[in-house]
This record gives structure tokens, C-alpha cells and sequence, in this order.
């Protein structure tokens, strides 16, 4: 759940979240535009139109990609992939309430496959009332569509899906050291070329208490709903019910590490195609270590249950480590280590994936409009199945402007 008084530890924690967003390619502008909407920030003051109460901003990206895998499974083809990216944002100036309206489309061309080349739009309505971080009865909010296409690691294939999402966090009472918090949300994600849909729902409520102005500790129950609807697959619809516990802490842990950090038990019922039920563990960090103004550590890890494309439960266990040193002349430089799991056997299968994935970067930005940048990737993915192993690299060049 949402922090909505401590300002100091989400402006860096949503500084922090668009620094990692920035080095994915395809899935860049959107989740760029995601983060700035979830931690309340307001884009930069560079606009192409605005009056007294609003801004109109425009931005554009451009990538160059080649992929060695662009189907994610042992001995998918390779291809060079163009990428363009352009997109505006209405914000809202001088309110009480902080309201935008983003919307992108994210072109990409492939060189050989052309089959594959997609346009794929975005939207996202965002909104925080009151428009101040230490409000105490803070409420914030988002209401978006996008349309994806992206190599899957659980079906390996690459995957085409539209979502509508939204969601809703709040404090319902506040007495200055004790907080009632609840949240709201839900997705209806349609994978259009395997004719399957996942509807779910989720919601929650807990206190938070706070330590002092910049630490709170958390507890919570959670409860979710997912209904997956199949048809090319053949397996049939199945029904998931999870109910969670959660104890958390976020806030400036030290005057060096800012962040949040969860881990619960929960309980997933399964009818339909899939019977059954299971308990496990879930977890979610984002950790930010700064010893120095130019120098960071960060650590994002996440542990849950999903459905896949074809309609198969499984737990997915994620970590990345992400190293950032600034440099002089508006240059900065990353290295990235990242970690996973798949596991399908606590729904009747048997498979288990692993993947290690490494990467680097030199990136450019000085005057606050205008971005340049240079990354690899390369992953490695086992698994108990030859057809889901595969090895992959990626280099891709990306230039972003400000308008």
C-alpha cells in the first residue's frame, strides 16, 4: 500500500523507479508514465502549450534494438527492431487536486520479421487529492488501456495483449501516528492471438503505524479473485481465491536506505480446469541504498501468483540488483544483475524455470530535455523442459527529447 505522507522517501523511491524503467526498451514510455502518475510527481516544466490551469507535455523516443531471441524459446530467430515512441501528457497546474491525462504509441519495425511489426497505444488518467504528500487523508488513483506485444518467458512465444486496469488507494482515518489504509484494483488482461482472458480483482485494508515522520510499519489483509477464460489452449476456465496476511516497512530506513519491504503468507484456491489449493509465501521490496549524491544500489524483488497466457497457475519469484554511478558531463553508468523462478508445481504441474540476467549501461541527459542511451542485456533460461531453455541478448540505442 501507498505511503501518502512521507514525502522525502517516494520522491526518491519514484525517482528511483524511473531510473529502472528507462533501460527496458519496448516497455519504457508507458511504465515512465505509470511511475510519475503512482508517486505523485509532476513532469518537468518544459511544455509545448499550457495556461493558467493546465500544461500540455510531449515527448518522443527513438530505439534501435537487436534482440538474438525475439520469440524467447530455444533457437528463436534474431532481428534488429526500430522502435519510436511518441506521446503527450495534460496536467493539471495549481489544484488541489493532481490530475493528467497520458497517452503514447509504441511503434516497432522489424528488419526480417516483418509479421511482427506492431503499434501499439497507451492511456493512463491518474489522479491524488490532496496534492501534497503530508496530506494525512491523501487518496490517489488510475484508470488506463495499453495494448502490448512482447516475448513471454512462461509460454515461450511472443505474446500480444490488451489491458484495461485500474486502481485505488486511500487512508481512511488518521490520527497523526496511526493510519487506516485500504486499496482497490482490478485488470482485465485479453491475450488476443491464443483467444484467453484473465479477469482479476484485488483488495486490501490495514494500519500503518509510524515510527516517527520518515519510518512506518505496516500490517495488512488481502484478498484476491482471478478468473481465466480459455479457448485456443483447450485446458477450460479455472477460478483463483487468494486471501493474504502481510507485515511491512517503507520510509527512509536509514539515512542512506529509503525504501519498502513486505513479505506475507497467503492461501490460493483453485477450481475448474485447475482443483485444488495452496499455501505459500509472498514478498516485495524495493530497497534504495545511496552512500554518495552519484552513487546508488538498488534492490527490487517480488514473489506471487499468476496465470500465464495459456491459463496455468504458477508462482513467479523475481530479484534484480541495479548498480548506478554518475559521471561527469550528465553521464551515468549502470550495471544490472537480476534473478527468477517459475514455478508451476503447486497447481499440479511439475516444470520449474530459472533465469539470470545481466546487463550494463552509459547513459546521457544534461540539460533535462533531451536523453541518450546505450544498454546490453543477456539472459540465460533453464528449465525441467527443453523447449522453454534459451540464451539471449539484447543492445539496444535509445535517444528521448522533452518538447
Amino acid at each position: 500500500m501507498e505511503n501518502h505522507r512521507m514525502s522525502n522517501p517516494s520522491t526518491i523511491q519514484g525517482r528511483n523507479a524511473l531510473r529502472q524503467v528507462a533501460s527496458r526498451g519496448a516497455f519504457t514510455r508507458a511504465a515512465v508514465l505509470t511511475a510519475v502518475a503512482s508517486m505523485g510527481l509532476a513532469p518537468a516544466r518544459a511544455s509545448i502549450w499550457e495556461n493558467h490551469d493546465w500544461a500540455l507535455i510531449g515527448d518522443a523516443e527513438a530505439s534501435v534494438t537487436y534482440d538474438s531471441n525475439i520469440f524467447a524459446f530455444d533457437g528463436g530467430e534474431s532481428d534488429t527492431i526500430v522502435g519510436v515512441t511518441p506521446a503527450l501528457t495534460l496536467q493539471r497546474k495549481g489544484s488541489a487536486t493532481n490530475l493528467s491525462l497520458m497517452a503514447d504509441v509504441n511503434v516497432r519495425y522489424f528488419m526480417d520479421r516483418s509479421d511482427q511489426d506492431s503499434k501499439d497505444p497507451s492511456v493512463l488518467l491518474s489522479f491524488g487529492y490532496p496534492n501534497t504528500q503530508e496530506a494525512m487523508l491523501r487518496q490517489s488513483g488510475r484508470l488506463g488501456w495499453n495494448r502490448i506485444n512482447y516475448p513471454d518467458y512462461s509460454i515461450g512465444d511472443r505474446v500480444q495483449r490488451t489491458e484495461m486496469h485500474g486502481n485505488w488507494q486511500g487512508v481512511l482515518r488518521d490520527n497523526g501516528k496511526t493510519r487506516i489504509i485500504a486499496n482497490l484494483g482490478g485488470r482485465d488482461t485479453d491475450y488476443t492471438d491464443l483467444n484467453s482472458d484473465v479477469l482479476d480483482f484485488n483488495g486490501g485494508v490495514g494500519v500503518a503505524w509510524s515510527r516517527h515522520e520518515l519510518l512506518e510499519y505496516n500490517l495488512s489483509l488481502n484478498y484476491s479473485h482471478a478468473e481465466y477464460s480459455d479457448v485456443r489452449g483447450g485446458i477450460g476456465d479455472a477460478t483463483r481465491k487468494g486471501y493474504g496476511l502481510n507485515i511491512g516497512i517503507r520510509g527512509e530506513i536509514t539515512p542512506k536506505i529509503t525504501g519498502d519491504a513486505s513479505i506475507g503468507v497467503g492461501e490460493n484456491k483453485y477450481s475448474g480446469s485447475l482443483s485444488g489449493s495452496d499455501t505459500n509465501w509472498s514478498t516485495r521490496a524495493n530497497i534504495t541504498w545511496s552512500p554518495s549524491e552519484r552513487r546508488s544500489l538498488n534492490l527490487n524483488a517480488n514473489r506471487g501468483t499468476y496465470f500465464d497466457a495459456l491459463g496455468t497457475a504458477y508462482n513467479r519469484t523475481e530479484a534484480d540488483f541495479t548498480f548506478r554511478q554518475g559521471m561527469a558531463g550528465g553521464f551515468s553508468g549502470s550495471a544490472r544483475l537480476g534473478f527468477g523462478e517459475y514455478d508451476y508445481s503447486e497447481a499440479g504441474g511439475t516444470r520449474k524455470d530459472t533465469y539470470v540476467r545481466v546487463g550494463a549501461g552509459l547513459d546521457y541527459s544534461l540539460t533535462g530535455r533531451f536523453a541518450a542511451g546505450l544498454n546490453f542485456n543477456w539472459t540465460d533460461k533453464g528449465s525441467d523442459l527443453a523447449r522453454y531453455e534459451f540464451a539471449q541478448h539484447e543492445i539496444i540505442a535509445r535517444a528521448s527529447y522533452r518538447f
